[in-house]
């Protein structure tokens, strides 16, 4: 016959064999999740772009659908209206006579633009680098005289529009010639041309006396 003392377990052992058992379930435990929205991001390595009229990628004529990657330039002749979708990063929309380069990053999207550029954010936050450091909040919108650097959080759906004027000329150098011609890009093409529309000019001052317009612009009629 047992004796009571060795009838009885104590109760640390009891306690030690519940927290061992604990543990040993918590170890075959499903790991977490992983987060399906950083997924989503990290997988983003391209854009799709549509629209209308004159777009050209990296100086080449572009239509609706076509495959936007980082790092490329994307322009709008006069006629142009494009919009690049990227996804869970956000999305870019380009008015006429608009030219941006655009970068996808970690932290959204970084996007220059060398011309009179007028910034619009729909959605999201815009954190400008240059000409100087502000932020640009859903709703609000900024112009920035001779170009703009910024980056776009992760979201963020942006409007640019560099308007008339020097943002033409700066598309059609900067992008090239857009599909059904008008933007002039650089070479021996279009310094004959422009030469041309200056010559015209000074003729017509010398003989009408009248003043030339206050700008040129990059389309040619």
């Amino acid at each position: 016959m047992l004796s009571k003392t060795h009838a009885k377990t104590p109760a640390s052992v009891l306690l030690a064999i519940c927290l061992a058992a604990v543990f040993a379930l918590g170890s075959f435990a499903a790991p977490e999740p992983a987060n399906p929205a950083a997924d989503e991001i990290a997988q983003v390595t391209s854009g799709v772009l549509s629209g209308k009229g004159q777009i050209t990628i990296n100086g080449n004529a572009a239509q609706a659908g076509a495959t936007i990657l980082s790092g490329s330039t994307i322009g709008t002749g006069s006629d142009g209206y494009a919009v690049i979708d990227l996804g869970a990063l956000g999305r870019v929309e380009l008015r006429p006579n608009t030219v941006i380069e655009l970068t996808f990053t970690a932290d959204g999207i970084h996007i220059k633009s060398p011309c009179n550029v007028k910034v619009a954010v729909t959605r999201g936050q815009v954190a400008v680098i240059a000409p100087n450091a502000e932020t640009i909040n859903s709703g609000e919108d900024k112009r920035y005289e001779g170009g703009a650097e910024f980056n776009a959080a992760i979201g963020t759906d942006v409007i640019l529009d560099c308007g008339s004027g020097a943002g033409v000329a700066l598309a059609g150098a900067t992008a090239g010639t857009a599909a059904g011609g008008g933007v002039i890009g650089p070479g021996l093409t279009g310094v004959l041309i422009l030469a041309g529309v200056g010559g015209a000019v000074a003729a017509g001052v010398a003989v009408g006396g009248q003043e030339p317009p206050a700008q040129v612009s990059g389309i040619v009629p």
